[in-house]
């Protein structure tokens, strides 16, 4: 979809520049009139597309600040942040990536946020700007990667999401969603009969699904009517609350005890590495772990752990 910029317009004024050239060439032996002519109408033709692009955009945008403040939400029209840790296609791909018209809010008790991920992709007639509607309703834990596609899916997104195809016991559920995970004993604790019952109504057609980091989200390439945002949203906050919590428990542990021990780490730390500096900012390096590493093989051998250098009562 073209979407009204700085940019784009540049680059649309030099393909027309070089249209008009073209075109004035090839017809200049015939009329120079026809020329002038070609380039009126393209001139035209171009600006009235443009017009109408820019309108369609201002009234989308409006669409959802009224959307935002009718919900109690809050709209950005662009954010620095809200993708951030996503790396399955659509994100990760592509050049000059940015994430617009964001809106979030709260929505059956879950943070929720809806927002247009871009970006260039390159092809053999140059840039082509991509965009797709994401929804996202915000998980209890950070999750591994689990993709959820239509089978009828583009056959390159779904080679660009990656993972291995896990088959289930349900036939129409596997004719109808192709799933994709990083370990097939993970995917099946996920994708529980409950949620391949909720997956299976018709509501949830069009999109693809993802669980990865902190969401439960849908994705398209084309934009989500304001009207069908509740919809949406309702369908994903049922498949956040099937899925099984047991799994959710131990994310939070495994990454509880992940925290502590980065924490353990950093007061470890000697103290030139935790302080502001021209090589740290302030913020801890990781240039402790090693000694942390030997100081916790010495404790479990019940050694005596060596002096610091820097203790004034080593050598005493």
């Amino acid at each position: 979809m073209f979407r009204l910029s700085a940019r784009n317009v540049a680059a649309s004024a030099v393909a027309l520049l070089g249209l008009v050239f073209a075109v004035v060439r090839m017809l200049a032996w015939r009329s120079f009139l026809w020329g002038v002519f070609a380039l009126i109408v393209i001139s035209i033709a171009l600006a009235a597309y443009w017009v109408v692009t820019f309108i369609q955009q201002d009234r989308h945008r409006g669409e959802l600040r009224a959307l935002a403040a009718r919900l109690g939400w809050t709209y950005a029209e662009r954010s620095l942040t809200v993708g951030s840790g996503l790396t399955s296609y659509p994100f990760g791909h592509g050049t000059e990536r940015e994430d617009v018209d964001v809106i979030s809010g709260v929505f059956q008790g879950r943070r929720c946020v809806q927002f247009t991920h871009a970006f260039a992709e390159r092809s053999e007639d140059g840039d082509v700007r991509q965009e797709f509607q994401i929804t996202a309703v915000e998980l209890g834990a950070r999750y591994p990667t689990v993709d959820v596609l239509p089978d009828d899916l583009l056959a390159k997104a779904a080679k660009l999401v990656g993972g291995m195809d896990v088959n289930f016991e349900s036939a129409a559920f596997n004719r109808r969603w192709r799933v994709k995970g990083p370990d097939a004993r993970y995917v099946h604790d996920m994708i529980t009969p409950r949620v391949m019952d909720r997956l299976l109504k018709d509501d949830a057609t069009g999109f693809a699904v993802r669980i990865e980091g902190p969401y439960v989200f849908a994705w398209r390439a084309d934009r989500l009517p304001t009207e069908k945002l509740a919809a949406m949203l309702g369908l994903l906050t049922s498949v956040a609350n099937a899925l099984p919590p047991h799994v959710e428990r131990a994310l939070r542990e495994a990454q509880a005890a992940e925290d502590a021990d980065r924490a353990a780490r950093e007061a470890a730390a000697p103290e030139w590495a935790r302080k502001p500096g021209a090589l740290t900012s302030g913020h801890y390096t990781a240039l402790g772990a090693q000694e942390w590493a030997e100081q916790e093989q010495e404790r479990a051998r019940g050694g005596h752990l060596p002096s610091s250098p820097a203790d004034p009562d080593a050598d005493r």
